[in-house]
């Protein structure tokens, strides 16, 4: 067995400094404790980097100069008061990446790095923390020694050796936030280091080089001097001493960094003064831009005007009373400076960046193309100019410079120098208008500068690539990124180094986003094809695939509780299909549309007492359709044609009567919904309630539009006054998702005393069941639910704490449900509401089946409950909380697992009951089990036929188990009726074989307890354009790391 890694999706922590990207291409992101690689081009993670015990809360690239030939080097500190160093040699290679150290020097959590590189050979690492003090490593990793990328020869370069812990440099009680290190334009080896906090000011302190020490003279005296007062002196200026305060910003201080600037300057080498400029964002909405130079004519003691020219012949006391006027009051301002032995550096404030009107949260300097650089910094070859890219390390222009500072007010903005005003002006901006984004965390420029990047509030990664248009005789180039860029809703300005006939636009681009809590459930959905997931971020999400690229495709609930349970219910017609087809199914996926699994139903729990049923909208089936229709046209009729019966039999169980009753359901079929101003619920959307007709931009794409419905308004989607749902012919990007691809609310179901934990449908999509948090057996009693009427049939009492998870069986007949109470009990569910609506008998399965319970001697609450019967309760069934249960294909096995570190296996005999005592027993976990998912019939007969033996679907069974520890485990199960046993590795238990398949590894495992697992259908290799060669199959895990992952299973 061989199984890969198809998709991974990782929301961004809520949190500054939480993304990097970096010279090589890539984009390095903090979600929950892990570190996502993300590739840009692609849009997706490549790989998740886990160590850390606590929230990943900054993450910096090491230049690609330092890193050897093939791997990239990153660094990431965490809540964990750790800093982890990591080498990330590419997703192709086994294994992806290693951790090369780990520093721990701080007593709290880590909150930024900054990285400056002192020579060839050696790097400075600077760390803030949520202690009184910064700290500080040098790290000599000796390029020249060898430029081998083998693991031994990392770890010997910049394993925990290399790393050697300096002198801390302490704050006191103000917690600093950001961190940037450069060095003094006329002081080589000279490091100035600036720190923005709590204190709503910047320090700024200075360190001399590693190995200063006193200026000789050449005389016999002076070295004498050396000698007794040198060794002082060098300790002294090897450490950071703080040399002044900038006051100006009004709250916490977030980000600060630097960049180097040439200007021309009259008897100075090369007619050139360079000096530093330091950009900080603070909390009180504004940036500014300070200005570090040897030019005493900047400090702030010459900020005020000169005094103007006496005229001949006037008095010389009317002539000096300005400039003793001026002098006065500049005798007493304050004059920050840094100081050097041979230098005096003058600090003042440049520039007010005025625009934002919320917190600044980053703020970042563009970097500098090495043929802007000044002559004597730029780099002579690729490698280095690549490293010397950095606006910290390059001098330029103050025209070429371009500042991007990122706001809480969900806008970015675009700086540069005006030279004619001197002023910094604002040449662009981009942002999200959405109704549901509350601003960004953090933003960044790509390696070249025509890529910006940032993240919000919804954890998704928000991209935008700059393209410019020449105005030429009335007429711009490239008319398609244009008309794009019109229907992107996106702001023109004028670019800082551009021409006056060129203007840049900055387009938006697709990327992935990801959950940014806890993901509790998820269940696959759509057209089989899709895969939803419900988090505690209080959303629920819909992904799916295009020629194997996965991508969400909607959001269908943004709820204002955090989620607990989501199930999918098959439409009537739907189940209908398998079931006539299961028992001919064959290993690989049919290009027939009765393969397909559609379900435009769903229904889902929160911290609340009520179920909400959703059902799928028009917009949504015509933009799933025109996916398909993208991939393969064979696809797109099937689904269409799937999707249209299934939607006719939703719109009947939905309890919609026009809909229901139309032709093909669609005549009153909500076409999308939306939530109302301080409103709960997803209301409906219909198509003809819209005044003009224009359909909610229904059919934009195919009359040659963007898709987005950009054409119903002039400035684009993300700025639509009021979001109206649309059909998009791609993946939509986050401003979409987030108000344009809701399902509507069409039922709540009440009854449960306390919040819902769980709930599950029937397969046949005629029933559901659920339960709510108890500590009571008339709290912990399961309910069911008639799909269409959405009337309760039952209360089932079984139990006397929290149901943790429900399950009916494939053929529709038991209900199985797992409890806290370390129990588990099975229903038997009557006829006429366990098959289909043609082999219902009406009444006679109920009284069936209460005859059958009162042989049993069953309670007659639990016989009368619906004519549903407690076939078995097994107490004390483990000896901890059971967390999961499934059922197998055939309906005669199932099985437990529990935080007693087990996972057990119950047999069903052929009357139905299940046994009492576990026919197997898998070895014990080192940790606990919070998720079991038996595979369904496909997966089996696969694994049967790739074993080269002639093993019976029905007696092997696949299990994938879920640990508390992230770890992902699949087992072959197989039943000894068949003796085609193989001994390597098996485990005979009691009277079945178990033998574990698979297990995944550090670099492909959740970070966190795995809270679901589920096989995908036959149809999910067809629909998202996985070859079936193989026998490839799929399975989706979800787990409390915020992640939601899809393994290509190669049996």
């Amino acid at each position: 067995m061989r199984v890969q890694s198809q998709f991974v999706s990782v929301g961004v922590n809520r949190i500054v400094n939480a993304l990097d990207w970096g010279d090589n291409g890539l984009i390095a992101y903090a979600g929950h404790h892990i570190v996502c690689i993300y590739d840009p081009e692609t849009a997706e993670v490549l790989g998740t980097l886990t160590g850390h015990t606590g929230q990943v809360n900054c993450v910096k690239w090491l230049p690609v100069s330092v890193c050897p030939p093939g791997v990239s080097l990153l660094l990431s500190g965490a809540a964990d008061s750790s800093i982890r160093l990591w080498a990330w040699h590419g997703h192709s290679h086994s294994p992806p990446w290693q951790c090369l150290a780990e520093l721990k020097a701080h007593q709290s959590a880590v909150t930024s790095l900054a990285l400056h590189q002192l020579d060839a050979d050696t790097l400075l690492l600077a760390s803030t923390s949520a202690d009184p003090q910064l700290q500080l490593w040098h790290c000599s990793h000796n390029s020249s020694s060898s430029s081998s990328s083998s693991s031994a020869d990392l770890q010997a370069r910049f394993g925990a050796a290399a790393w050697q812990l300096q002198p801390p440099v302490h704050v006191g009680s103000q917690i600093q936030h950001c961190v940037a290190l450069a060095e003094l334009p006329d002081d080589p080896g000279w490091l100035v280091m600036a720190t923005g906090g709590t204190d709503c000011s910047i320090r700024l302190f200075v360190r001399g080089p590693a190995a200063a020490g006193p200026a000789a003279d050449g005389s016999e005296a002076a070295a004498t001097a050396a000698d007794a007062g040198g060794a002082q002196q060098q300790q002294q200026q090897q450490r950071f001493v703080l040399q002044c305060q900038l006051k100006g910003h009004e709250n916490w201080v977030r980000a600060v960094q630097f960049a180097r600037v040439a200007e021309p300057a009259m008897g100075l080498p090369g007619g050139q003064r360079v000096s530093l400029l330091l950009a900080s964002a603070a909390q009180d909405r504004y940036g500014r831009v300070w200005c570090i130079t040897t030019d005493a004519s900047r400090s702030s003691t010459t900020d005020l005007p000169a005094p103007p020219p006496t005229a001949a012949g006037s008095s010389s006391s009317s002539s000096n009373a300005p400039d003793a006027l001026r002098q006065l009051i500049t005798r007493y301002a304050p004059r920050p400076h840094l100081s050097t032995p041979s230098s005096t550096y003058w600090v003042s404030l440049e520039a007010l960046l005025v625009g934002h009107e919320d917190w600044l949260h980053s703020i970042s300097w563009r970097p500098i193309p090495a043929t802007l650089s000044t002559p004597a910094t730029s780099a002579s070859s690729a490698a280095a100019a690549a490293a010397s890219s950095s606006s910290s390390s390059v001098a330029a222009s103050r025209r070429d410079l371009t500042l991007l500072s990122v706001s809480q007010d969900r806008s970015m903005m675009l700086w540069s120098y005006d030279e004619p005003s001197g002023l910094w002006v604002s040449e662009a901006a981009v942002g999200d208008a959405g109704a549901s984004c509350l601003g960004f965390y953090g933003g960044a420029f790509g390696p070249n500068g025509d890529w910006l990047v940032a993240h919000g509030f919804t954890g998704a990664l928000h991209l935008w690539k700059q393209q410019q248009q020449q105005q030429d005789e009335g007429k711009t180039l490239g008319s398609s990124t244009a008309a794009a860029a019109a229907a992107a809703g996106l702001g023109l300005g004028l670019g800082g180094s551009s021409s006056s006939s060129s203007r840049c636009s900055w387009v938006p681009q697709h990327a992935l986003g990801g959950h940014y809590g806890a993901v509790v459930d998820l269940a696959w959905g759509g057209d089989g094809g899709c895969l939803q997931s419900v988090s505690t971020d209080q959303t629920a999400r819909l992904f799916t695939g295009i020629a194997g690229h996965w991508f969400e495709m909607a959001r269908t609930q943004v709820h204002g509780h955090d989620f607990s349970c989501l199930a999918t219910i098959p439409t009537p017609a739907a189940a209908t299909q398998r079931n006539s087809s299961s028992s001919s199914s064959s290993s690989s996926s049919s290009s027939s549309g009765a393969t397909l699994s559609p379900s435009l139903l769903c229904v889902s729990g929160s911290e609340e007492k009520v179920l909400r049923v959703f059902e799928a909208p028009q917009a949504f089936v015509n933009t799933l359709t025109a996916i398909r229709a993208a991939q393969s046209p064979e696809a797109a009729a099937a689904v269409a044609a799937a999707l249209a019966a299934a939607r006719s039999a939703a719109a009947a169980g939905s309890g919609n009567e026009a809909a229901a009753g139309a032709a093909a359901g669609s005549a009153r079929m909500a076409f999308g919904a939306s939530v109302s101003a301080l409103g709960l619920s997803n209301k409906a959307l219909y198509a003809e309630d819209q005044a003009d007709g224009s359909g909610f931009g229904e059919g934009s794409a195919a009359a040659g539009g963007s898709g987005y419905g950009a054409e119903a308004y002039n400035e684009g989607p993300d700025f639509v006054p009021c979001a109206l749902p649309s059909v998009v012919t791609g993946p939509p990007l986050e401003e979409h998702l987030s108000q344009n691809t809701l399902w509507p609310e069409v039922r709540k179901l009440y009854g449960h005393g306390n919040d819902v934990f769980c709930v599950c449908a029937a397969p046949n999509g005629r029933i559901i069941a659920s339960a709510c948090r108890a500590q009571s057996a008339g709290a912990a009693a399961v309910r069911v639910w008639e799909v269409g009427s959405w009337k309760a049939l039952a209360q089932l009492p079984g139990h006397t704490l929290t149901v943790t998870q429900l399950e009916f069986s494939p053929d529709g007949r038991l209900l199985l449900s797992g409890s806290r109470d370390r129990s588990f009990s099975v229903w038997r569910v009557p006829e006429r509401l366990a098959g289909t609506a043609a082999a219902a008998a009406g009444d006679g399965g109920s009284a069936a089946a209460a005859a059958g319970a009162e042989a049993n001697g069953s309670s007659s609450s639990s016989s009368n409950e619906g004519g549903f019967e407690l076939l078995l309760r097994l107490k004390s069934a483990h000896s901890r909380i059971i967390w999961g249960v499934s059922w197998s294909h055939d309906s005669r096995l199932f099985a437990t697992g529990s935080r007693d570190q087990t996972v057990k296996l119950w047999a069903v005999d052929s009357q139905g009951r299940p046994q009492q005592k576990p026919v197997s027993c898998l070895p014990a976990f080192p940790v606990g089990v919070t998720a079991v998912a038996l595979a369904p019939q496909h997966v089996c007969a696969a694994a049967a036929a790739a074993a080269g033996v002639a093993v019976d679907a029905a007696s092997l069974h696949l299990l994938a188990v879920g640990l508390e520890s992230g770890q992902v485990q699949v087992w072959s199960v197989e039943v000894p009726a068949q003796q085609q046993q193989q001994q390597q590795q098996q485990q005979v238990v009691g009277e079945f074989k178990a033998q574990q398949l698979w297990a995944s590894q550090v670099w492909e495992k959740h970070a966190a307890a795995v809270r679901r697992l589920r096989w995908a259908p036959a149809c999910v290799n067809w629909l998202c354009g996985r070859s079936a060669a193989g026998r490839c199959v799929q399975l989706a895990s979800c787990g409390d790391d915020h992640s939601v992952r899809v393994y290509g299973v190669t049996l």
